[in-house]
């Protein structure tokens, strides 16, 4: 983790750890996933758009995001699909 954020309302502090603990569940293991919980364990762009930027404060992730979106480019089809 590369940054952290404290406040002096307990709320927000609690919503902080929640949103840590989710991009460690989801995203740490290098591939962006839907739900780490269940059989949905791929890697998936919708929620990855939404979290990124976020993530890439959190923990320094653009070396990630940048190495994925490679490998999107290098599998996409000439049709544009992946």
């Amino acid at each position: 983790q590369t940054s952290a954020l404290n406040f002096e309302l307990p709320v927000l502090n609690a919503l902080v750890r929640n949103t840590v603990w989710g991009q460690k569940a989801n995203v740490m293991s290098g591939v962006p996933t839907d739900c780490p919980n269940r059989d949905e364990r791929r890697g998936w762009t919708g929620d990855a758009a939404l979290t990124a930027e976020e993530a890439s404060y959190a923990f320094g992730m653009g070396a990630v995001y940048t190495r994925w979106l490679d490998q999107f480019e290098d599998e996409q089809s000439p049709t544009g699909a992946v």
